[in-house]
């Protein structure tokens, strides 16, 4: 019985959470302007014209870190194109850099930005797809749609797909 009301707590709580995110769908973008860590000024205003892919994560959610490569592979794909990737977390530019030493993430990262990021709520990952004129199409929380499968030795694999995402972003660049 605590495992059923343990499971239905959680997917009400993720209900509330998509509920909360829905909101924003339609809705102009909330204004931003900050410095990504290598000194690089990001704008909101400035980004008008371009599809933007923000994604919210911090350096303690493993979900967030699992999917950086397929997010790595999705910003290779669209290179050239009116697509800006960016990223922004809670944690200072010094634990970012320290995290950077053993990790990659090619999006363009703002750091202390859990101001900003509170605005979404307080699920991590999550990923809004801003279109050219500012407007929010889209808020998703959690990571990419993943397959967990185990190899032979029984280490968890991780096969993220990013199909959807994909699609949304060609549409938004026909638009």
């Amino acid at each position: 019985m605590k495992i059923l009301l343990a499971i239905l707590g959680f997917a009400l709580a993720f209900s509330v959470q998509a509920q909360e995110t829905d909101k924003f769908n339609g809705t102009p973008a909330i204004p931003f302007s900050a410095q990504d860590i290598a000194g690089e000024t990001y704008a909101s205003e400035a980004l008008k014209g371009k599809v933007i892919v923000l994604n919210l994560w911090a350096t303690f959610c493993k979900p967030c870190i699992l999917e950086m490569p397929e997010l790595n592979k999705l910003k290779k794909e669209f290179a050239g194109k009116e697509v800006v990737f960016i990223s922004m977390s809670p944690e200072d530019k010094a634990t970012l850099r320290k995290f950077f030493k053993k990790n990659q993430f090619d999006f363009a990262v703002l750091p202390s930005s859990g101001n900003y990021m509170m605005n979404f709520g307080n699920s991590l990952p999550q990923t809004i797809l801003i279109d050219k004129a500012g407007i929010i199409r889209e808020v998703s929380t959690g990571t990419l749609p993943v397959e967990v499968r185990k190899d032979s030795e029984g280490t968890d694999m991780y096969n993220f797909n990013s199909s959807k995402i994909k699609s949304k972003l060609n549409a938004l660049l026909a638009e």
